[in-house]
């Protein structure tokens, strides 16, 4: 297929509706509808729409958003499931990138590439954001073996020096360190989504940070950061934190403090927790924490105990929420602590809570399952943390992954009869239509603080 530019003089690309087949039914929207819905199509299918007709044969070039993932052009294999890379990835996004210089205006650029080549990356960069880019999404990856590339990477500097950017997502995958330039200046900058970025340097994070005036959300998943002894992440105008299973040296930490977040999602290996430190965070409305184990590691009962007191501590940092979410691997890490409700902190904002199930103990086999005699009944030790919980100000609870075990029963009669507020009270992903009913059932005879709480079992 031939790629050119369209005339100088734009054409009517639509006819009118008296003019058409009435079973062209697509030929009678307009023509701003059907640009709209072919920008959220990758570039290649775009591109082929100009056999439609005539009338299509240029419609392409006015579409301001590209996307271009080598995964379409792979020719696939079915007897070994090998894909081969397909050159002609290449010199499709060449010419469509020579057709785009004659564009003025470029609202978002996506590029996926696997064995990529950095030269052509920075020439297709320096085209879109002279246009007044305002997404960038770059998902490089370097896949010919699991050995990292032996260079450093030096990453376009207009990427760096944008009036125009809004959004920035880079991923970069089995690749070497990148190389950020002296000087950073993304002055309309909202969004930053960093994973498997690995960054260089005494200051590069806080260097990326402070060029970013108005950054609201930023993202950083599995992130390396080397030659770096204290890593802050802190930013006056951010609202959403997402910092996921970030990896420093030994000998180095990170702090997160002075933000005025509405939104944080914190994801950590418990081998990584004590080199995290969370600050008050006053302004915090609602919080995910979540904690995860060694899948086959071997716990000690002090190992155990290091683990929650590293968890302890930053709990500490997040004491003003009003919306917290543990899921299961944290849940199973707090019912290891002992003197759970004295070594954590209050949590006298806390009106809604959102937990999963704790049906899974394959961690815990020393402790969970075991039960204990008290006034004649068995009672699980999980519980036995809770009973002096105070939830006077909770008021929504909503549990995920619920099966109806005992010790789930017995976890939400406990929530019924403390807390006095609750208001709503919502289990849900219960396939099954007869547990559902079964579970109803139970729930209906418990105990409950609040009158008004009303318990709906989806």
């Amino acid at each position: 297929m031939e790629l050119t530019a369209p005339p100088i003089k734009r054409q009517k690309v639509l006819h009118d509706a008296e003019n058409v087949n009435g079973n062209d039914c697509i030929r009678f929207l307009p023509e701003s509808v059907v640009l709209n819905i072919l920008s959220y199509l990758p570039t290649k299918f775009v591109v082929q729409t100009s056999v439609v007709s005539k009338d299509w044969r240029y419609l392409w070039t006015f579409i301001p958003r590209l996307d271009f993932d080598d995964e379409l052009f792979r020719i696939h294999r079915k007897k070994n499931k090998k894909q081969i890379e397909n050159p002609k990835f290449v010199d499709f996004v060449s010419k469509v990138m020579k057709v785009q210089d004659e564009a003025r205006y470029v609202e978002r650029f996506r590029l996926r590439w696997s064995h990529f080549d950095m030269s052509l990356v920075k020439e297709w960069i320096n085209v879109t954001v002279g246009k007044n880019l305002k997404e960038l999404d770059l998902d490089l990856r370097n896949n010919a073996s699991v050995v990292k590339l032996p260079y450093a990477i030096g990453l376009p500097l207009c990427m760096f020096n944008s009036d125009s950017l809004v959004s920035m997502k880079l991923k970069l995958f089995n690749c070497e360190l990148i190389v950020l330039p002296t000087s950073i200046c993304l002055n309309k900058l909202k969004k930053l989504h960093l994973e498997g970025v690995r960054f260089s340097g005494d200051g590069a994070i806080q260097k990326l940070l402070s060029g970013c005036p108005i950054l609201e959300s930023l993202e950083m998943v599995g992130c390396q950061i080397y030659d770096q002894k204290v890593v802050e992440i802190t930013h006056p105008s951010l609202r959403n934190l997402c910092v996921r299973h970030i990896y420093l040296p030994r000998n180095s930490v990170i702090k997160i403090s002075n933000l005025d977040l509405l939104f944080f999602k914190y994801t950590v290996m418990e081998c990584n927790m004590k080199n995290n430190f969370i600050y008050s965070l006053s302004s915090l409305t609602n919080a995910y924490f979540e904690v995860h184990l060694q899948p086959c590691g071997s716990y000690s009962r002090k190992r155990y105990n290091e683990c929650f007191n590293n968890a302890r501590r930053l709990f500490s940092g997040l004491s003003s929420i009003r919306s917290l979410t543990l899921p299961e691997s944290t849940l199973q890490m707090l019912s290891l602590g002992q003197n759970l409700l004295e070594s954590l902190p209050c949590f006298y904002n806390l009106s809604k809570l959102m937990l999963t199930s704790l049906r899974k103990r394959d961690y815990f086999q020393p402790r969970i399952g075991a039960v204990i005699m008290e006034d004649g009944q068995e009672v699980p030790t999980e519980l036995l943390c809770l009973e002096g919980l105070v939830l006077n100000h909770l008021k929504e609870v909503t549990i995920s992954c619920f099966w109806g075990t005992e010790v789930e029963l017995e976890f939400l009669k406990l929530i019924l009869r403390k807390a006095s507020a609750l208001q709503k009270l919502i289990i849900s992903e219960t396939n099954d239509s007869w547990k559902r009913t079964e579970i109803s059932r139970k729930m209906a005879m418990f105990e409950k603080a609040s009158a008004s709480c009303t318990i709906s079992v989806l």
